[in-house]
């Protein structure tokens, strides 16, 4: 079988849970060895142990993405255990449901933090290695939110300006060799989604409509997305992002169920 990543070496950011989580494994069962940048070291630590068990590499970073020592610190670590770093994947998230119009500005600040401040560390202490290298790739875990209202305005307005970072940067480091792009995710199943469902069991039918594909994502959807982005596979795309969304980017099927548009159960041609 081939793997898309043999050989290469990657940070992913917020690494020891959820899409973070899927993301580490299918790099890892794609090739690459792993350090695993997470705030939660001790789910970090069990994340690197696994893939050691399974013949992989990891490794395990306590890591504070909004700190720029920590974030330099690292990528010093990174390049010590694996002798370069060819992929970055920005995934470390805080998503509490705010209103931009109420919320308070420490709130604001914490969540543009950890959305935006974070992957411009860990891109610009990256990119100088890469750049020496002649070749890496960048993928910003972005979210639908950056471009329909989907509530979370803090998280919101930082997702939209990573994806502005994204083309920025994109355009900056195309000519060392670099590429730099996102993906953008809908709703995944993950644990916080499902303490949702725990709270609230019709809210998954609920939502289950709004995606033309009818269901919500999964960690590997966007895992696989990721997986192509950082690889060879994608050697000529830079600055884009792909939406890893079933659809709901291209409308809302129960909108037009609600406005009576067509008639309900109308043949599929």
């Amino acid at each position: 079988m081939t793997v898309l990543l043999a050989g290469k070496a990657a940070i992913v950011t917020g690494g020891a849970t959820g899409i973070g989580r899927a993301i580490v494994e299918r790099l890892s069962a794609e090739g690459a060895a792993v350090a695993i940048a997470d705030i939660q070291a001790d789910a970090a630590a069990e994340l690197a142990a696994q893939l050691a068990s399974d013949g992989g590499r990891g490794l395990a970073c306590a890591t504070d993405v909004t700190d720029e020592g920590a974030v330099d610190r690292l990528v010093t670590e990174a390049i010590a255990k694996f002798g370069s770093v060819d992929i970055l994947v920005n995934n470390a998230v805080t998503a509490p449901a705010t209103n931009c119009l109420t919320m308070s500005l420490d709130q604001w600040d914490r969540d543009i933090a950890i959305t935006l401040r974070a992957p411009l560390l860990a891109l610009r202490a990256v990119a100088p290695h890469m750049v020496d290298r002649g070749s890496g790739a960048v993928v910003n875990i972005a979210s639908m939110n950056a471009v329909r209202f989907l509530g979370h305005d803090g998280y919101s307005a930082g997702k939209a300006g990573l994806l502005s970072l994204t083309r920025s940067a994109a355009v900056r480091l195309a000519p060392q060799g670099v590429r730099v792009n996102a993906v953008a995710p809908g709703t995944v199943h993950t644990l916080r989604w499902g303490k949702r469902l725990e709270a609230d069991p019709t809210i998954g039918e609920r939502v289950r409509t709004w995606y033309p594909m009818g269901r919500v994502g999964e960690p590997g959807d966007v895992a696989a997305a990721v997986a192509f982005l950082a690889s060879d596979q994608a050697k000529w795309i830079t600055g884009e992002t792909l939406r890893v969304d079933g659809g709901l980017g291209l409308g809302y099927p129960a909108m037009v169920d609600d406005l009576n548009i067509e008639p309900k159960g109308r043949p599929l041609w």
